[in-house]
C-alpha cells in the first residue's frame, strides 16, 4: 500500500470498500493488493487541482476554508466554480449530506464541488463577505467585492442554500444575521 503519510491539504484521500454496501460506498478503482476480511480496501490520493492563486487551510469559520495566496483586486475574478455537472433533482437528492458543495447553475444544471472540484467548494459563508459569486452564460464566478490581501480567507454571503433556513451561520461577524440564508 502507497505511503500517505506526507500528504497536505492540497490532497483528498478517498476510502472505498469492495464489495458495496448499504454502509459503505459503491464507487470501485482498484489500485494495489489492499485485502482485508474478505473486502477489498482500497485508498487512494487525489491530487486537488487547486485554481490559481488559491489556496486550502484550516478556517475560522468552518474547517477548511479557501485562502488566497496572492493579492485579488476589487471587482476582478478570483477564480471560476468547478465540480460534477449534475441535474438540480439530483443536487436536491444530495442535499442531505452534512456538509453541502453544490452551486446551482441555471434552472437545469448544479456544480458538485466535493467532487471534481478546484479548491472553490471551500468558500466559507460569512455575513460580511469579501467576495460574490456571479453566473455568467452557465460558469460560475466568483469576484472580489473589494482588494483581498494574500493570505485573507475567501468568503461569500451563501443568501440562499439547499440548507433550511434555520441553518445557523458561525461566522462570527458583529454584523452576522445569525442563519445561512437569508430569510
Amino acid at each position: 500500500m502507497p505511503d500517505h503519510s506526507n500528504l497536505n491539504s492540497a490532497y483528498l484521500i478517498s476510502v472505498e470498500v469492495w464489495p458495496p454496501s448499504s454502509s459503505a460506498g459503491g464507487r470501485f478503482s482498484f489500485t494495489s493488493n489492499c485485502f482485508r476480511d474478505g473486502k477489498l480496501l482500497c485508498v487512494t490520493a487525489m491530487k486537488l487541482l487547486l485554481a490559481p492563486g488559491l489556496t486550502i487551510k484550516p478556517s475560522r469559520i468552518h474547517g477548511k476554508g479557501c485562502f488566497a495566496t496572492k493579492p485579488f483586486r476589487r471587482r476582478h475574478k478570483i477564480a471560476e466554480y468547478a465540480g460534477e455537472k449534475i441535474t438540480n433533482a439530483e443536487a436536491r437528492r444530495r442535499a442531505h449530506r452534512k456538509t453541502l458543495r453544490i452551486c446551482e447553475v441555471n434552472r437545469r444544471w448544479s456544480l458538485d464541488g466535493s467532487r471534481g472540484g478546484n479548491g472553490t467548494h471551500y468558500i466559507n459563508h460569512s455575513c460580511t463577505p469579501n467576495a460574490f459569486m456571479q453566473i455568467l452564460y452557465d460558469h460560475i464566478l466568483f469576484i472580489a467585492l473589494r482588494d483581498i490581501q494574500e493570505g485573507e480567507e475567501i468568503t461569500i454571503d451563501y443568501e440562499t442554500t439547499l440548507h433550511p433556513d434555520d441553518k445557523k451561520c458561525i461566522c462570527g461577524e458583529r454584523n452576522c444575521r445569525g442563519t445561512i440564508n437569508r430569510v
